[in-house]
């Protein structure tokens, strides 16, 4: 536990109370960190100052609105017009760059901003060419982002964790943009809690005409409800233990240095892997200074398998089973080693859950013969006493349990439908969440659907959870007022989603994400996790 942490203050909508004044001394600045170090705001200044003071770079900023300094800290108060603004242009001609801050966030609306660096149309209201930390967005998430585009969310690369930030107390929250791996990174108290490689916009593309603490680029978003102790600029990608070790030394010490290695370790997940399926190797790293980090991202972590002949591993840690059988997979980081063994299984498909439809036009619920996972009929959806769930298009679906489709690492999803209706994004099913939480529609945030009518105007699958959506699409939307049969193979092991019509193949795509990574709490038939509308027709 980093013993730094203040306690959360009495706080209401209409302000923040402000604590007692402490003075607080300024720890010396190591030489190591100089060249990297380019900028700290500790908030050491006196109540009812205006300015904020940066220790090392002299880019001072100015507190706007109701914002005032205390014991240490900004504090903003969510209200319009309450952010800290520091000067334009600090983070330009930066080749890679770190956000480093402790902050604790009170009850926050959508898009709030810890920071936001970039540039502002002023005739739309809406921000670009920005790098940016929202503590909770309208998906239910958090999220680091860099945008190349007016407006960002026009060529925006998300790295998002699930769920929000709020009323967690204070915080340690790094932010990384390495362009030059294509890399992007989110970490919380000092561990990974994001990560993605396909990230391919420079940081000469943001144009830092703005730099905002508390106030988003874009003028309908929110303006942050909390606090910060510390915010750091470093024209250098921290890594994994550099984050662990400044965790560790806590908000008014400066310490990257993590100190000895004492061990390293290898995890698979899954460790059995089917035949021509995959996993991914998580290593993780023990240090003197900085305790357990996640270091599966560090360039210098290498890979190998003991028999190639049935397990292969990239230089990433992925690994795929080319042939029956078993092979050890070693890790190798600064100077130590672990190992794990994988096994390789050729499974048989196995009949998980069916709904055939074939109850009395009075019941409600739909029996699952298979599986035992009953579901029910809502709204204006009834069984036609002909094997078949009529759904009529305005408020009908069907309710399936929740967690079907999160144990599951491979799934086929299967259905002969007959669709009667004409409107975009309909669904045939939905399996997931949104910001609204179980039962009802939202905004949706981890989910994967299928839909006769999707935005390319063509039948369409998806998943998502919450950035990087997925999609296969057909050639074409699906035929109408006939009876079609429509199935998805979704193969976590080989990374493929192929989509099917009438027994053809109509798409396919690759694919990333594990479906335990779905929350599945609305898993319907019928029914959007969105505000889309109803199904219309019926399903054999």
């Amino acid at each position: 536990m980093n013993s730094n942490r203040k306690t959360y203050p009495n706080q209401t909508r209409r302000g923040l109370i402000a604590p007692i004044l402490l003075a607080l001394a300024l720890a010396p600045l190591p030489s190591s960190m100089r060249a990297d170090l380019t900028h700290r705001y500790q908030f050491d200044g006196e109540y009812g100052e205006p300015s904020v003071q940066d220790s090392v770079g002299e880019a001072h900023g100015t507190l706007q609105g109701t914002a005032y300094v205390s014991d240490g800290a900004v504090y903003l108060d969510a209200s319009e017009g309450c952010y800290v603004d520091l000067p334009g242009g600090i983070i330009t001609g930066y080749s890679s760059l770190t956000f480093e801050a402790w902050a604790s966030f009170g009850v926050n609306n959508n898009w709030s901003r810890l920071y936001d660096f970039g540039n502002h149309n002023s005739e739309t209201g809406r921000g670009g060419y920005y790098v940016m930390f929202s503590p909770h967005t309208a998906s239910g998430d958090a999220r680091v982002s860099i945008a190349a585009a007016d407006p960002g969310y026009d060529n925006e690369y998300v790295t998002t964790r699930p769920g929000v930030l709020d009323d967690m107390g204070l915080l340690h929250i790094v932010a990384v943009y390495d362009p030059s791996r294509q890399f992007c990174a989110m970490y919380i108290d000092g561990q990974l809690a994001s990560a993605r490689h396909d990230v391919p916009v420079p940081l000469s593309s943001v144009q830092n005409v703005y730099s905002y603490l508390g106030k988003s680029l874009y003028d309908t978003d929110a303006y942050m409800y909390g606090y910060i102790t510390e915010f750091r600029v470093y024209d250098h990608a921290l890594s994994a233990p550099e984050v662990g070790a400044s965790f560790a030394a806590g908000s008014e010490t400066l310490n990257l240095d993590a100190g000895a290695i004492e061990s390293v370790a290898l995890g698979l997940d899954p460790s059995v892997v089917l035949l021509n399926g995959m996993s991914q190797c998580k290593v993780s790293a023990t240090f003197t200074g900085a305790g357990t980090v996640d270091v599966s991202n560090e360039p210098d972590v290498t890979f190998s398998s003991s028999d190639e002949t049935k397990v292969t591993v990239t230089s990433s840690g992925v690994v795929k089973g080319v042939a029956i059988g078993t092979a050890k997979i070693t890790a190798t980081y600064g100077g130590k080693q672990a190992s794990q063994v994988v096994t390789v299984i050729e499974a048989p498909a196995q009949l998980k859950h069916r709904y055939s439809f074939n109850e009395a036009e009075t019941d409600y619920i739909a029996v699952d013969s298979e599986g035992g996972a009953n579901g029910a009929l809502w709204g204006g959806a009834l069984f036609n006493g002909d094997g078949q769930a009529v759904l009529d298009g305005v408020n009908g679906y069907v309710d399936l349990p929740n967690g079907i489709i999160s144990v599951l690492t491979n799934a086929t999803f299967e259905t002969w439908t007959t669709w009667t209706g004409t409107r975009m994004w309909e669904r045939i099913f939905d399996f997931g969440n949104n910001a609204n939480g179980e039962d009802g529609q939202g905004t949706g945030t981890t989910y994967l659907l299928l839909t006769p009518r999707g935005g390319a105007e063509r039948v369409r699958f998806s998943i998502t959870i919450g950035s990087g959506e997925q999609m296969a699409d057909g050639p074409a939307l699906l035929s109408s007022n006939r009876l079609v049969h429509v199935a998805v193979t979704y193969s976590y092991s080989e990374r493929i989603a192929r989509l099917y019509v009438d027994g053809d193949p109509a798409g396919s795509q690759a694919v990333t994400i594990p479906l335990k990574s779905i929350a599945d709490v609305n898993n319907w038939l019928g029914k959007s996790n969105w505000p889309d509308p109803y199904y219309t027709g019926s399903i054999d």
